[in-house]
């Protein structure tokens, strides 16, 4: 019984990193988008496109592309937008004259697939950003 409860549990929590994006983070992301860039907006359907990309990377397009992934241990207790807030950090980092250099109105959307493994944590996650046309 306890078995069946515990595949139940493990099966469930990766079910749903793959239907929502959790709202804290959703904050880090728009958080680290704005502090590059204030005049690019948040669009739900680039969310759900940068889902389709972490699933099958060639099948989605966009002008600029930042991808994440980290590996954190199991017993790791920091809040999902922490751990999205330390992943991504650098990377937006690495990329800010890209995103500082969008036009007013572009539009971005992220998302990410959390899994955990009877040894590690592993967030990947992708941000999707399209010029406004």
């Amino acid at each position: 019984m306890l078995l069946i409860f515990t595949v139940l549990t493990y099966f469930l929590l990766n079910v749903a990193s793959y239907e929502t994006l959790n709202r804290q983070a959703k904050s880090a992301f728009k958080e680290l988008s704005v502090i590059l860039n204030r005049k690019i907006d948040w669009s739900d359907e680039l969310e759900k496109r940068a889902l389709e990309y972490l699933q099958s990377p060639g099948s989605v397009k966009a002008d600029v592309i930042i991808k994440g992934k980290k590996i954190f241990p199991k017993d790791d207790s920091s809040p999902l937008g922490v751990k999205t807030w330390n992943t991504f950090r650098d990377r937006f980092k690495k990329n800010e004259k890209k995103v500082r250099n969008l036009p007013e109105g572009s539009k971005y959307g992220c998302n990410l697939i959390f899994k955990t493994t009877p040894k590690n944590q592993i967030l990947n996650g992708v941000c999707l950003y399209n010029k406004k046309k």
